[in-house]
């Protein structure tokens, strides 16, 4: 596998969260509106400021600038992507009041603190011989994950058939809690696995990026065909939601976990946000888990029961767990593989190749979600 950690920390994403879907409050003792006032998690005297859309570069500058000039300090964090602007405040409610309304602040939120979906039902650690780099096309004896996604239909599969030459070229920056050496906690080892492991992997020939926030593409990322998986699932958050899209806008596409929490996606950010591709759950008999969140918001589904992956305890250990969050590697592995395959660049094309190219009507139980299966178009 290439692995190339770029953080040593533990995800903490520069977003903020609500519990509920947006409503508009009053910040106590101050004069301005926010959409999560009622959320947990709040992170004292840290607040989002998001800017209107239309914001100019200008205008941008001048309100940071008029913002130092009443408190004698700057943003913490600042966010100019492809349109989205807001600045990260840390202040007491005193300094809020004191920046006051303007007309380019769309809204205020709170920060919060978010964690990763936990991973459910996880197997002991087991030991593999280092596996030899897979260079043909069929892989025996896979993992059900990957047998599922390279089959249109439902059966009892044991092998994994692709293309060899895909994935080549390719990126995955996964927003996690790092990779092998840097991740103390397994959850971004085990999601990176599922994306370019050598036994595990959709995409064995492609690279993983270990990242800690949300970013717009980095140059390096331009010169590869690069997807951003995340697999997480907060409260919605508009912000956050807008944030993904103009990732996407800037020319990667995002994949992101439809989480566990048993309810409807579009309540949860990222989720929610329009352009990203939402994965949730399905077993090895086609169907949702009551776990894997549903609704409009999820555009397809993939395998995310007993999902064997890499594992941080040594370079060869596996370990099995389930979760939303092994779903949408397997759809990050996917949008890599037709990325080099049909030689495609601009993100919404990436998705509706591999979204068109699904299997239909066979999730069972999907309670509004789009029905639809990953499928690489070279299996059986």
């Amino acid at each position: 596998m290439h692995f190339s950690p770029l953080s040593s920390s533990a995800v903490i994403l520069i977003a903020t969260l609500s519990n509920a879907a947006p409503v508009t409050t009053i910040i106590p003792g101050v004069n301005i509106t926010s959409t999560n006032a009622a959320a947990e998690n709040l992170i004292p005297n840290s607040w989002f400021l998001v800017y209107t859309n239309g914001t100019s570069d200008a205008d941008f500058n001048n309100h940071i600038q008029k913002i130092h000039t009443k408190l004698g300090k700057t943003p913490s964090s600042t966010f100019n992507l492809n349109g989205f602007k807001a600045i990260l405040m840390d202040t007491d409610a005193t300094g809020l009041a004191q920046i006051g309304t303007d007309a380019v602040i769309d809204h205020v939120e709170y920060n919060v603190q978010m964690s990763l979906d936990p991973m459910l039902a996880a197997s002991a650690v087991t030991k593999k011989t280092s596996p030899a780099p897979i260079k043909n096309s069929n892989q025996l004896n896979a993992p059900w994950g990957l047998s599922r996604i390279s089959h249109k239909n439902l059966g009892k599969y044991t092998d994994y058939l692709y293309d060899s030459s895909a994935c080549d070229g390719t990126v995955a920056y996964v927003l996690d809690t790092g990779i092998m050496d840097t991740d103390i906690e397994g959850h971004g080892t085990h999601c990176a696995g599922i994306v370019i492991g050598e036994e595990s992997g959709v995409c064995k020939f492609g690279e993983a990026v270990a990242v800690k926030h949300i970013s717009t593409p980095s140059k390096r990322a331009k010169l590869h065909k690069s997807v951003q998986t995340i697999s997480i699932a907060g409260p919605y958050s508009p912000m956050l939601n807008a944030l993904v899209n103009a990732v996407v806008l800037g020319g990667m596409p995002v994949v992101v976990s439809a989480g566990n929490q048993g309810a409807d996606a579009s309540d949860y950010s990222p989720g929610s946000a329009l352009d990203s591709m939402t994965t949730g759950a399905i077993d090895q008999n086609d169907n949702r888990p009551n776990w894997s969140n549903w609704g409009p918001s999820v555009y397809i589904f993939a395998p995310g029961v007993d999902i064997e992956s890499t594992w941080i305890t040594c370079d060869t250990c596996y370990l099995t767990q389930s979760g939303t969050s092994m779903a949408a590697p397997h759809m990050a592995g996917l949008a890599m593989y037709f990325m080099a395959k049909e030689n495609l660049v601009i993100p919404m094309t990436v998705i509706q190749a591999v979204i068109g190219a699904a299997s239909v009507g066979l999730v069972g139980n999907p309670q509004g979600s789009y029905n639809k299966i990953g499928y690489n178009a070279d299996g059986a």
